[in-house]
């Protein structure tokens, strides 16, 4: 049987893993061939697959759960249970594997999430993570009327930023459901298009165009370069029709505005004088209903 090989052909070695299902209560769901999960009202599911970085799994693990877990809430939704595939190299020890259980095993509890079905494998490349996420729909986005605000709820992070601690964990998702509750407009997770991606799907999803003031958005603590629109390009491919729609002040075209996601923030329509009271919220600009246009620009 070729190394390469995953699923249930590349399963962790017995001996290994009976010590790790006790320690982290997991028997019953780890040893099952699928688990029950809560019964949710208007329930939601996500799956991504993310590779991990060598240097840091356990973080890289932390960050792949919380991605997953930004587009329930984009969807107006909160998390109540994942279920997650490792796959990882053929070196990988105890050690490694206690680690990454106790970090699955606190990112539950922070989420206040719980833990579905575990599975493992293992191959001769580089590990991966596949985290499937379920949740209950709180709010359904309402088409926005004429006019309104764009408000970001979360951090613009580049994609090679450490993972979130604790605190931060406990902050970002807090944020997060206060953005669910109080806000009825539409939202969109910040991932692998990149902000500039997001708000570009936003406008064509609604009918929208969107301004954005990019003074608002304090990038300039990520130490990025400035860009132009070659550095972008890459990031701008998978529609032909974005080099138009979306309107660059070449003076404001950052790096970071194209940078893919990990645990990216969220981007909320709301409407003018809607009360959000919402202090940790940034609004980045307005937007209106018409042709769907995204202008980049500073004020």
């Amino acid at each position: 049987m070729s190394n390469t090989e995953g699923g249930c052909f590349g399963k962790l070695p017995l001996s290994m893993m009976e010590e790790l299902q006790v320690k982290f209560g997991t028997v019953e769901t780890y040893w099952a061939d699928a688990v029950s999960l809560p019964v949710v009202k208007n329930g939601l599911v996500s799956i991504d697959t993310v590779a991990l970085q060598s240097t840091d799994l356990s973080g890289s693990v932390r960050m792949a759960i919380l991605h997953s877990m930004n587009d329930i809430y984009a969807a107006g939704g909160r998390p109540s249970s994942f279920s997650i595939s490792l796959t990882l190299p053929l070196t990988t020890d105890i050690e490694v594997l206690d680690t990454l259980g106790a970090e699955i095993k606190k990112i539950a509890e922070l989420s206040g999430c719980r833990v579905g079905k575990l599975h493992t494998s293992r191959w001769d490349g580089r590990a991966s993570i596949t985290v499937s996420v379920v949740g209950e729909q709180i709010s359904s986005s309402q088409i926005p009327s004429r006019q309104g605000r764009i408000l970001l709820v979360g951090e613009v992070r580049i994609a090679s930023s450490s993972s979130l601690q604790d605190c931060g964990v406990s902050h970002a998702l807090k944020l997060r459901d206060m953005a669910i509750e109080r806000i009825s407009g539409p939202k969109k997770d910040v991932s692998g298009d990149g902000l500039a991606g997001a708000l570009y799907q936003l406008s064509v999803r609604h009918g929208l165009t969107l301004h954005v003031h990019t003074d608002t958005l304090h990038l300039n603590h990520l130490n990025l370069k400035q860009g132009n629109t070659a550095d972008i390009k890459n990031y701008l491919e998978y529609s032909s029709r974005m080099h138009d729609l979306i309107k660059i002040d070449r003076r404001c075209c950052q790096a970071a505005l194209f940078e893919p996601q990990f645990f990216g923030p969220l981007i909320c329509l709301a409407e003018i004088g809607e009360d959000l009271n919402l202090p940790y919220f940034c609004e980045i600009g307005t937007f209106c209903i018409g042709d769907s246009i995204v202008r980049l620009a500073s004020r």
